[in-house]
């Protein structure tokens, strides 16, 4: 009975996992033919308001094609809408958006590993550190990618799934990385919006 149940639940998981991945392909193709159409701009903040904070965020982080100016983004933001409301949407935007990478490396593990043990230069020695990172403390090396800002944070969700981090394991703490990156980002900017206003700058 006991196997049974399990191959039921790896069936099960199997058929999630094509889900996912099929899923992941169509959203990046979408953004892709829809790219060029697309213009960031502060107005797109001030109509949009917490959704654009969190969607905008959220296409960045798929990959390093969609280079979206997303911290003077959350900067803006957080001068205009609360602060903390902010980082936690733009936080759990960016985590989102890995998942297209992380569920597409997941499923080709083995292809992956390949493909990173057979990258040479400085590129290929940090993806092979990055690689050994997760597989001996997953928690921490999804914390740390996550929280150290860098265009490294882009290939976190590749490593992580070809490293075979659990999902949960790499989006809670991938999630707790952004907070620290993303609440004293909207914090300055209501700082900075606040300071403006006392200077007597700008009148509301």
């Amino acid at each position: 009975m006991q196997v049974i149940q399990a191959n039921f639940s790896s069936t099960n998981w199997s058929g999630r996992r094509k889900l996912l991945v099929a899923g992941a392909v169509m959203f990046i193709a979408l953004v892709l033919a829809f790219y060029d159409d697309v213009h960031v701009d502060p107005g797109t903040v001030l109509t949009f308001g917490y959704v654009a904070v969190f969607i905008i965020p959220m296409i960045a982080s798929l990959t390093l094609l969609f280079p979206l100016p997303v911290f003077p983004i959350i900067f803006l933001a957080g001068s205009m809408l609360d602060p903390v409301t902010t980082g936690l949407l733009a936080a759990a935007g960016m985590t989102v958006g890995m998942a297209a990478t992380y569920f597409v490396a997941a499923s080709g593990q083995d292809a992956v590993q390949s493909s990173i043990a057979n990258r040479s230069g400085i590129a290929g020695r940090l993806a092979q550190k990055f690689l050994g990172g997760f597989e001996r403390r997953p928690a921490l090396a999804s914390f740390l990618m996550s929280a150290i800002p860098g265009p490294h944070f882009s290939f976190s969700g590749l490593v992580a799934g070809a490293a075979g981090v659990p999902w949960r394991t790499y989006f809670l703490y991938t999630f707790l990385g952004r907070i620290v990156v993303m609440l004293p980002l909207a914090f300055a900017g209501k700082f900075a919006a606040e300071k403006v206003q006392s200077l007597g700058w700008i009148t509301v």
